[in-house]
């Protein structure tokens, strides 16, 4: 219990301090209501996001300070009614950017902007982006629409969307533990243990481990042999329980880099997978057709797409 309520402690006066050094670098007018570790990254809202439009050193000043990717939104109290923005946001787009659609997000205060020209709803130096937040208040965020249609595709974004208020309790979880709980001198020392992969053409997998942290870099299979001993990873080699894994780093998304990770999930892991979101679209397609394959094939796979998705 004791522990608990220090660390509780340390955590609450490392977002002070975090606030402090954020306050201290934004001009009062920009009206800082909230600071919060969201993933890697911090998320500052403001109610006057003119004010930090005004002074372009700004962003580079803030970076420098809290050394972290920095995202800056308009508190929500600010933001316009869905219904006025959407028609601000089709006045301020340009037609020819071919929109298809238009999603407010009011978990994360955006709206993502789907288009087959997306360089036309950025904008000049991000002019039509500018416009749009200034405007409306919500974040912009644009996706390339898929040149021919796709299922997957659909399926993948619809998933992520509707996922909203998870994801965000989610990431501010992790928020918590990358930024808030961690301390200087902590990584003692550095180990890696080689799983699968090594000497050989697939199932690769490595264990990063520091004495603060437990992170898988990739988890594949071999999909060249039927014989379980030598298809997938040796994760019994870790020594450590699927929940006791802090992150997955993907390098790409060919099968005998991501091919298992499902496994992970249906397991007990319950952390990140950090990769790019073309990877992790790729990843979806190739673990969904995998599983199909590999039941066809009478061998049966190791997961099913219930864990699929749960990743």
């Amino acid at each position: 219990m004791q522990t608990t309520t220090k660390a509780t402690a340390n955590g609450s006066d490392k977002l002070k301090e975090l606030f402090e050094s954020v306050t201290q670098v934004l001009p009062a007018e920009c009206q800082v209501t909230k600071v919060e570790p969201e993933g890697p990254q911090i998320v500052i809202y403001l109610k006057n996001i003119k004010a930090f439009y005004d002074d372009e050193s700004l962003i580079t000043r803030l970076a420098s300070r809290v050394r972290k990717k920095v995202l800056l939104r308009v508190d929500s109290s600010m933001l316009k009614d869905v219904n006025v923005a959407l028609q601000d946001i089709q006045t301020l787009v340009p037609q020819e950017a071919g929109v298809d659609s238009i999603r407010f997000d009011p978990e994360f205060n955006e709206v993502i902007i789907e288009a087959k020209k997306p360089g036309m709803v950025i904008g000049k130096g991000g002019c039509v982006l500018k416009s749009i937040i200034l405007t409306t208040g919500w974040s912009p965020r644009v996706l390339r629409s898929p040149t021919s249609p796709s299922e997957v595709e659909k399926a993948i974004r619809g998933a992520v969307f509707n996922a909203s208020k998870e994801r965000k309790k989610f990431l501010l979880n992790l928020g918590r533990k990358i930024i808030l709980e961690g301390g200087p001198g902590q990584a003692e020392w550095v180990k890696i243990t080689g799983l699968g992969g090594f000497k050989e053409v697939g199932r690769s997998c490595l264990l990063l481990q520091t004495s603060r942290s437990n992170v898988l870099v990739d988890c594949g299979i071999n999909a060249d042999t039927s014989d379980n001993k030598n298809a997938y990873p040796y994760l019994t080699a870790m020594n450590l329980g699927l929940d006791q894994i802090d992150a997955v780093i993907l390098s790409h998304a060919h099968l005998d880099h991501c091919g298992f990770i499902p496994y992970l999930y249906k397991y007990g892991y319950a952390g990140p997978v950090y990769c790019t979101p073309p990877t992790r679209d790729l990843m979806i397609l190739l673990q969904q057709d995998c599983v199909n394959v590999m039941n066809s094939e009478g061998s049966g796979a190791p997961y099913g797409e219930r864990d699929v998705k749960t990743e």
